[in-house]
C-alpha cells in the first residue's frame, strides 16, 4: 500500500489542506475523508472533486490518477450550499454543547486573557495534515453577554432605545424557544419603553400591536418529547431545520410558531435609522439569528431588479404591452400575388431580365414593393380601425352631449334621441350635397391616406359615372363617343396598363362590385313586377321606386336611410327565387 499525497483546493472558502491517502482508495472514500477533515463536514452527495478541468466520478481510483509516487495530486473541491454541515472555513464555529445556566450573571473574559488551547493529537498517517489556525475561545452564553451588556457603560438608559426593539426580543425568544434553549430575560424596568415605541411604529404603519405580544411564554416543561430543530447553513446563513417532524410540539413550541407568524411580517417595517440599536446582535448565542438593525428597508431600491440583483437572484422580466395580432385574410392576399406574378410573367416576357440587368433591377424592385403593398392591404393599416374608435367615441360624447343650435339656424335634434335612435338601429342620413353624395355613391369605399390615393380614386372611376347616371335614370346629354371604335380602343388599352397597379385595380373593383350591386337589384324589382310606388323589401334591400332616383329620395333617405345604404355597398347575391316579397305603403 503506497501512501499518496493530496492537496484540496476550496477556492470559494480560500480554503486548502493536504492529506496522505492509501493510492487504493476511490473518490468516494476519499469525499469520505473530507467530510471528517474539512471544517463544516460538508456531506459527500454535496462534493464535487475536480481533477485537470473534469469532475471525477465516485468509482475512479486515486492509483489511475497518479504518475509516480511522489507525486502530489491537486483536486478542486467544489461544495454545494446545502451540503455543509456546520459553518463553512472561514467562518469560526460557535460552541453551543455546553450552555452555561440562565442563572450566571458573570461577565465573559476579557478578549486579551486567551484561554488553554485544547491539546493537539499527534497526526496519524491517515490523519489530514490541516493547516491549523489559532485557537477560538469558547463562546458565552446568552445571559452573559446580555448581563454584559447591561453593565456595560453604555446602558439603555443613556441611549434611547430602537423602536423595534421590543420586536426583536420577542422574535430571538421565539426561536430560543423552537431550539430548547434558555430564554433571554431583559430588565423589567425597559420593556414599558420598548413597548410603548413598537406600538407607535406599528399604529404609523398602519397595524395594531397582536395581543399575544402581551402573553409570556409558556414555562419550559419536558422538552424532550418536543419537535426538534437542528441549525444548518445555506449559502452562509443559518436556517433551522425540522429533524422530528412526526413529534408532537410542545406548548411552548407552538406559542413561539404563532408569534414567530406576527413577528416575520413585523420585522420588515422601517425603523428610524437615527436611532441606535441597544439590543445587542450578538445575543441569544446564535449571530445569525438577529435581525440587523438598521434594517435594510429604508435602503432598498425604487426599482424591484435592482434589489433582486443585491440579493443575487435573477431580474423580473418587464411586462410588454400586448402585441397586435392582425388577422391576415389569406383569400384577399392570394387574388393581388396572382395578378402580380401574371403582370410580372408578362413583362418578363417581352423583355428578358437577364440582357438588360438595370430592367431587371427595376423589375425586381418592383416586384418586392407589390408584394410588400398587397399583404399592408390584406392585413389592413392601423389607421382606419383607430379613426373609427375615435369616431365611435365622439358619437358617444355627441350623443351625450345637450341640445345645440345648429349651424344653419335651425334647431339640432335632441343628442338622446339620437342614441336611442343608433341603438334601435335607426341610423338617419345626414344631408349632403348632391356631389358629395353622388361621389359616395360612384365611389370605391377605400379610404384615402393621401394625395397619390386621390388621383388612384379619380381614375378608377374612369367611364363609371355616366353608367351610374344611366342606372339611376339620370339625364345627360347625348354623346356618341362612347360608342366610337376609337373610344373603345383608348380605354381598353388605357385600362389594361393602368390594371397593372394594385391599388388602381383594388378601386376599379370595388366600384365594378357596388356597380353590379346596383344592375343585380334593379333586375330582381323588375322580375318582381312591382312598380307601384310603394316600398319592396326583398332579402333586406330597401328600395324606394318612387321618384326614380330612390338613393337621393328626402323621404327614403329619412325613413330608410341605412337600408339605402347597404344597396351602394358592394353587392352580396343571396336572393332565391320563389321568395315572398313584403310591401308596405309609403
Amino acid at each position: 500500500m503506497t501512501l499518496t499525497r493530496i492537496r484540496i483546493e476550496l477556492p470559494s472558502y480560500s480554503y486548502s489542506l493536504e492529506l496522505l491517502t492509501p493510492d487504493e482508495y476511490t473518490i468516494l472514500k476519499l469525499k469520505s475523508l473530507i467530510f471528517t477533515a474539512v471544517q463544516g463536514g460538508p456531506r459527500a452527495d454535496g462534493q464535487r472533486i475536480i481533477w485537470q478541468g473534469r469532475i471525477l466520478a465516485d468509482t475512479v481510483v486515486i492509483r489511475d490518477l497518479t504518475k509516480s509516487a511522489d507525486d502530489t495530486l491537486v483536486f478542486h473541491l467544489a461544495v454545494h450550499p446545502t451540503a455543509w454541515t456546520g459553518p463553512p472555513p472561514g467562518k469560526p464555529p460557535v460552541d453551543f454543547s455546553q450552555p452555561s445556566p440562565s442563572t450566571s450573571t458573570s461577565p465573559p473574559p476579557p478578549a486579551d486573557a486567551a484561554p488553554a488551547s485544547p491539546p493537539i493529537p499527534a497526526p496519524s498517517p491517515f490523519a489530514p495534515a490541516r493547516m491549523q489556525g489559532p485557537p477560538r475561545p469558547q463562546a458565552p452564553s446568552p445571559q452573559d453577554m446580555l448581563n454584559s451588556y447591561f453593565q456595560s457603560n453604555q446602558s439603555i438608559s443613556n441611549a434611547p432605545p430602537s423602536a423595534l426593539a421590543g420586536i426583536h426580543h420577542i422574535h430571538n425568544n421565539a426561536l430560543l424557544a423552537l431550539e430548547q434553549r434558555p430564554l433571554v430575560q431583559i430588565p423589567a424596568s425597559v420593556i414599558p419603553s420598548m413597548r410603548d415605541s413598537a406600538k407607535e411604529v406599528l399604529a404609523r404603519h398602519g397595524y395594531a400591536w397582536p395581543a399575544i405580544f402581551d402573553e409570556p411564554f409558556p414555562a419550559a416543561q419536558d422538552e424532550s418529547n418536543g419537535v426538534k430543530y437542528e441549525r444548518v447553513n445555506i449559502q452562509g446563513r443559518d436556517y433551522l431545520k425540522i429533524v422530528t417532524p412526526e413529534a408532537t410540539p410542545t406548548p411552548l413550541q407552538v406559542h413561539a410558531l404563532k408569534v414567530l407568524t406576527y413577528t416575520f411580517p413585523l420585522l420588515s417595517i422601517p425603523a428610524s435609522p437615527q436611532m441606535p440599536y441597544p439590543y445587542p446582535a450578538s445575543l441569544g448565542g446564535a449571530a445569525d439569528y438577529t435581525a440587523p438593525f438598521p434594517p435594510l428597508n429604508p435602503n432598498n431600491p425604487a426599482d424591484i431588479n435592482a434589489r433582486l440583483q443585491q440579493l443575487g437572484l435573477p431580474p423580473l422580466r418587464a411586462a410588454q404591452p400586448a402585441a397586435e395580432v392582425r388577422v391576415v385574410n389569406v383569400r384577399a392576399l392570394i387574388a393581388p400575388i396572382l395578378l402580380l406574378l401574371l403582370r410580372t410573367l408578362f413583362l418578363v416576357y417581352f423583355i428578358s431580365p437577364f440582357q438588360t440587368p438595370l430592367f431587371g433591377l427595376l423589375v425586381g424592385a418592383w416586384l418586392l414593393y407589390e408584394t410588400w403593398k398587397a399583404m399592408r392591404n390584406a392585413i389592413g393599416p392601423p389607421g382606419p380601425r383607430n379613426r373609427a374608435a375615435r369616431d365611435a367615441a365622439g358619437g358617444n360624447n355627441n350623443a351625450n352631449a345637450p341640445n345645440a343650435p345648429a349651424a344653419n339656424g335651425q334647431p339640432a335634434q335632441n343628442g338622446n334621441a339620437n342614441a336611442n335612435d343608433n341603438a334601435n338601429g335607426n341610423h338617419p342620413a345626414q344631408p349632403q350635397p348632391e356631389p358629395e353624395r353622388r361621389q359616395l355613391a360612384t365611389g370605391s369605399g377605400i379610404p384615402a391616406h393621401g394625395q397619390w390615393d386621390t388621383v388612384l380614386e379619380t381614375a378608377a372611376r374612369f367611364n363609371t359615372l355616366e353608367e351610374h347616371a344611366a342606372l339611376e335614370g339620370h339625364e345627360f346629354p347625348p354623346t356618341d363617343r362612347f360608342y366610337t371604335p376609337a373610344w373603345k380602343l383608348v380605354s381598353f388599352f388605357m385600362l389594361l396598363m393602368a390594371t397593372m397597379h394594385p391599388a388602381f385595380w383594388d378601386r376599379r373593383r370595388a366600384i365594378l362590385k357596388r356597380r353590379e350591386g346596383h344592375v343585380k337589384c334593379r333586375g330582381d324589382i323588375a322580375v318582381g313586377g312591382f312598380n307601384t310606388g310603394k316600398l319592396v323589401v326583398r332579402d333586406f334591400i330597401t328600395l324606394h321606386l318612387v321618384p326614380p332616383n330612390p338613393a337621393y329620395s328626402p323621404l327614403a333617405e329619412h325613413l330608410h336611410a341605412h337600408a339605402i345604404r347597404l344597396v351602394t355597398d358592394s353587392f352580396l347575391d343571396s336572393t332565391e327565387p320563389g321568395r315572398e316579397e313584403l310591401s308596405f305603403s309609403s
